[in-house]
């Protein structure tokens, strides 16, 4: 038996096969470990801030995530830590403003804490502030200075 998308809070997808297409929708995920799905994952998980606490992707040769469809509920604001958040995925990389934009989003739904965030495949730091997006006002410096995390960009 499969419970309905709702009361699902716990998804581990582990060899799956060449790909998984569609979009993770209707379940109130706490959990999201994707391991050695195939070379790629097209969809949008999950809102963060709204109930995803860990969101794991690894073992996988392309995986699409779309940065800039993620979307990010307020209404609970998550603590990362050094257990609990890395973004691990290899996919287009999305402009500097856009990630600029994702990271604001990713503040918003934030308390302060101290974990190292690993996001790869997004523009580097040096990307960053070429277009002007590290200082006062921009999601970087929301992220790092203002709620003291740190971020490893462009792996």
């Amino acid at each position: 038996n499969i419970p309905s998308p709702e009361n699902v809070t716990y998804l581990y997808l582990y060899n799956t096969g060449t790909s998984i297409t569609g979009t993770i929708t209707g379940m109130e995920l706490t959990y999201l470990y994707l391991y050695g799905t195939g070379t790629a994952i097209d969809g949008v998980p999950p809102a963060i801030g709204k109930t995803l606490s860990l969101f794991r992707i690894l073992g996988g040769t392309s995986y699409d995530y779309p940065w800039t469809s993620q979307t990010f509920d307020s209404a609970t604001k998550r603590t990362w830590t050094d257990t609990t958040m890395s973004i691990d995925c290899v996919a287009a990389a999305p402009t500097p403003a856009q990630f600029n934009t994702w990271l604001l989003g990713l503040a918003s739904v934030s308390n302060a804490g101290t974990a190292t965030l690993t996001l790869k495949n997004t523009p580097t730091v040096d990307d960053l502030t070429a277009a002007g997006l590290i200082g006062a006002g921009s999601g970087y410096y929301a992220m790092t200075t203002t709620l003291g995390y740190t971020l490893t960009l462009g792996e």
